[in-house]
């Protein structure tokens, strides 16, 4: 059965559930509540008020496949256990917008995991098709999943490479690898009323958002990336250490709400207060799910 048709038979837990399965048949890294929990729950309420109602659920299921590309990716460029620069370069080519009419010569293994990258994409692009905005954001959103693959082309990078580790480019490069800006153009395709002259503004708070989302993700996944052999967390690299550090982030990530709440201001077509709460109950997701994703 084809997605758009599941679209309209499945509620969004059913439809989660079915890509979690498909995931799991190809790829058990992660617990399966990466998936079904965080995503799911830190994409509902970092979700931009312009997006309409009856679209609500397909926004979120698309975020969750392009949360489920991302995670794919990130585990074949950091950890050394499945780093696999050799597949990554085929999967970089994937992206949304695109077709493809044959498949890379590759072992069974890899096979599998591009296969399940392309039905991602596959759903992905089924779902955001259906949105009003689709043909004015598609080219925007493909530029913001490239945005992705550089910071997990970074990544892959630092792990054949760790002495090229800097904290500019870490500070610059890894927030992308939470895909929160390209998460956002995928809800205003699917808003009816936003202000596209907004769109630098909107923009810039998204990337504001998108840092303050990594570093939830730095503090709640350190200790897991540490024990795999991970090299790629900003932690570590500051000298005074990992617990000094942790209070420069928590620092910087309340300066980084009351900056964005500063831009009310020049973005009306969207409640900032409403995202800067959902940010904070990102980051408590971040820290309620920490050992678990």
């Amino acid at each position: 059965m084809g997605e758009r048709m599941l679209m309209g038979l499945q509620t969004l837990e059913e439809r989660i559930e079915s890509l979690v399965l498909k995931y799991e048949a190809v790829s058990k890294i992660r617990d399966r509540r990466l998936f079904t929990h965080f995503l799911a729950n830190g994409y509902k309420v970092t979700t931009l008020s312009c997006v309409s109602s009856k679209d609500s659920d397909n926004v979120v299921y698309a975020k969750i496949c392009l949360g489920m590309i991302i995670t794919l990716y990130d585990d074949l460029a950091d950890n050394p256990q499945y780093y696999n620069p050799k597949l990554l370069k085929y999967l970089y080519q994937l992206n949304v917008g695109e077709n493809y009419s044959h498949y890379p010569v590759l072992d069974p293994v890899d096979l599998s995991t591009y296969d399940l990258a392309y039905q991602l994409f596959s759903n992905l692009q089924t779902t955001i098709q259906s949105f009003s905005g689709y043909s004015s954001m598609v080219e925007v959103l493909a530029f913001d999943i490239k945005q992705v693959f550089l910071a997990n082309q970074y990544s892959e990078l630092i792990t054949a490479n760790p002495d090229m580790r800097n904290m500019t480019e870490s500070k610059s490069l890894g927030p992308y690898n939470m895909g929160m800006v390209a998460a956002g153009t995928i809800d205003l395709m699917a808003s009816t009323y936003f202000n596209k002259a907004e769109m630098g503004q909107i923009r810039e708070f998204l990337i504001k958002g998108q840092r303050l989302g990594r570093i939830g993700n730095l503090v709640s996944t350190y200790e897991r990336e540490l024990s795999e052999g991970d090299v790629t967390n900003e932690i570590l690299l500051d000298p005074s250490g990992a617990t000094n550090y942790k209070n420069v982030l928590m620092k910087e990530f309340y300066e980084g709400l009351l900056d964005i709440k500063k831009l009310e201001d020049e973005v009306k077509s969207i409640d900032l207060n409403s995202y800067i709460d959902g940010l904070l109950k990102l980051y408590h997701l971040h820290i309620d799910l920490e050992g678990i994703i």
